[in-house]
């Protein structure tokens, strides 16, 4: 599901725009101003921003400037909207993507958005993303050369707080996570990230170092092979999955429904 960011500071225009994209099938998060606007990029990435001009603290203009100078915001295409029609050259001699004059057509804007993300530079910029977390170099680089075979783009954590650092802040689609990390807790990580706005949409896998299910059965971490303890340590339509022993060869196998 894509994601895209309305930032406007006439809270009753981002409602509208914010109901009909999601009906439309999109996630959809608002921020009204600039300085709200950079926030909400950080903690979620959006895969398309829709943005006002004039708003207080930091206007459009200011905005644009900001994302395009950082790393990892700098490809996000936006489709600016603005009652002043004259700000379309100065705007794409800037780069936006796209340019809608207000007033228009809620159905024009739900059709800018579509073509927007269905463009073949769009599909490029968006890859999916997956996270892998763990202390075995070898096991993370064979995960990661397999999903970069399926077109992810792949983020690597070496300890538990790395993981949950980059988890909130390039919200995954995918988060392959080493059950028994040595520094913090699956659970506290999942418990976190459970509660950190767009987490939820977050699908998170689960393996562990030890080598059979009866080991694992055995450890701390074998209540995670009950379906009832997956289901309520996660939303119970996105229930944890557990790998329950790693093998290069039937890794992509056992995770094809999350990669589909």
């Amino acid at each position: 599901m894509y994601k895209v960011l309305v930032i406007d500071d006439e809270k009753v225009v981002c409602e509208l725009i914010k109901v009909k994209l999601e009906r439309s099938g999109f996630m959809v998060y608002l921020a009204h101003d600039g300085v709200e606007g950079i926030e909400v990029v950080e903690k979620t990435r959006p895969d398309l921003i829709i943005l006002d001009v004039l708003m207080p603290r930091m206007d459009g203009f200011q905005f644009y400037k900001k994302i395009r100078e950082r790393v990892g915001t700098a490809d996000i295409p936006v489709l600016v909207m603005t009652a002043r029609g004259a700000m379309k050259d100065s705007f794409e001699g800037m780069g936006v993507a796209a340019f809608l004059s207000k007033p228009f057509e809620p159905e024009d804007l739900v059709s800018e958005v579509q073509k927007l993300l269905s463009s073949p530079s769009k599909k490029i910029q968006s890859r999916k993303r997956a996270l892998l977390a763990g202390v075995d170099p070898r096991k993370l680089d064979v995960m990661q050369r397999q999903l970069q075979t399926k077109g992810y783009t792949v983020e690597i954590a070496t300890d538990g707080y790395q993981a949950l650092g980059k988890a909130l802040k390039f919200l995954p689609d995918l988060f392959i996570l080493q059950i028994d990390m040595p520094d913090i807790d699956a659970e506290d990580i999942i418990g976190i990230i459970n509660n950190y706005p767009g987490g939820q949409d977050i699908s998170v896998l689960l393996y562990s170092l030890l080598q059979t299910k009866d080991e694992i059965i055995r450890s701390p971490w074998g209540r995670y092979l009950d379906d009832g303890h997956r289901k309520e340590a996660r939303d119970r339509e996105r229930p944890l999955k557990i790998i329950d022993k790693f093998d290069s060869d039937s890794f992509l196998e056992r995770i094809k429904e999350f990669i589909a």
